[in-house]
């Protein structure tokens, strides 16, 4: 019996230095996992670390305020610009999530799937955008065909606000200039994307939403690029 309960009490007492020894074993292990995944912030995707999204931030223009008030006073007029100013700010944010969805966001560009893009459109408008993918955006191809796509430096953002008589925003027309920089896979160079565009942002019954829209796409060979001249043909979606 003393021999048996020895038997049994070695099998469930390790020495320490087998302790301390799994346990650094283990210590390397989830070390390694922490590099390799990035952290529990950063998992991998196909393998790889997630590629982030570029920043990009429009150069804002002068916000115009347009009252339906007729020879509305000062008080009006103040109070309409005071509204005015949320709303602008807001209209901005929405066209920002549009383009960067658009052109910059690689799990969107890469595997041509836009729907996040056009989350803040009116189901008609989205239906209509849809149609016209290759204008709005980098492209239904752009993963077949770009190998990265960084923001240019001249976006420019203007919005008009119109108020009602009592001076409560219920529409913005808002103009933009984005561009980015396409760099081919087959490195024959890149791009200029250059989208100019008018949306029309009315309040709904579901919130803001982008009701109408106006956009020319006007890509040209990037000056960085080593081949290649003249514009790729100008197209059109509204």
């Amino acid at each position: 019996m003393a021999d048996g309960r020895h038997a049994s009490t070695s099998r469930s007492i390790k020495p320490a230095y087998l302790i301390a020894g799994g346990v650094l074993v283990l210590a390397l292990i989830v070390g390694a996992l922490v590099l390799i995944t990035g952290g529990s912030d950063s998992p991998l995707v196909g393998g790889q670390s997630p590629v982030p999204t570029p920043a990009f931030s429009f150069t804002a223009g002068k916000t115009v305020v347009v009252t339906t008030a007729m020879d509305p006073d000062q008080a009006t007029t103040q109070k309409a610009v005071q509204a005015a100013k949320p709303t602008a700010a807001n209209a901005e944010k929405m066209i920002h999530d549009l383009y960067s969805n658009a052109f910059l966001v690689p799990d969107d560009w890469t595997t041509g799937s836009y729907d996040a893009a056009f989350d803040d459109f009116t189901d008609e408008a989205k239906a209509e955008a849809m149609k016209q993918i290759d204008v709005l955006t980098a492209g239904s191809a752009a993963g077949d065909t770009f190998s990265a796509i960084e923001p240019g430096k001249k976006t420019t953002f203007t919005t008009k606000v119109l108020v009602d008589p009592k001076g409560q925003p219920y529409s913005t027309v808002s103009t933009v200039t984005f561009t980015a920089t396409a760099t081919k896979k087959d490195g024959s160079g890149a791009i200029d994307i250059v989208s100019k565009g008018q949306y029309v942002i009315e309040k709904t019954a579901d919130g803001w939403k982008i009701t109408a829209f106006k956009v020319n796409r006007d890509d040209q060979p990037a000056k960085t690029a080593g081949s290649g001249s003249g514009a790729t043909p100008t197209a059109e979606a509204s």
